[in-house]
């Protein structure tokens, strides 16, 4: 897989609100999971 395959412009995000780790990976899960549909 290469990188281009999963950093897409609907998968970047400036400006992210979290501020502790754990918030931070919630974050970016919940940007994947609306960015290719799942669940849906």
């Amino acid at each position: 897989m290469l990188l281009q395959q999963v950093f897409t412009p609907g998968r970047i995000k400036i400006g992210l609100e979290s501020e502790e780790k754990d918030e931070l990976f919630e974050e970016l899960v919940d940007l994947v999971a609306i960015s290719t549909g799942w669940p849906g």
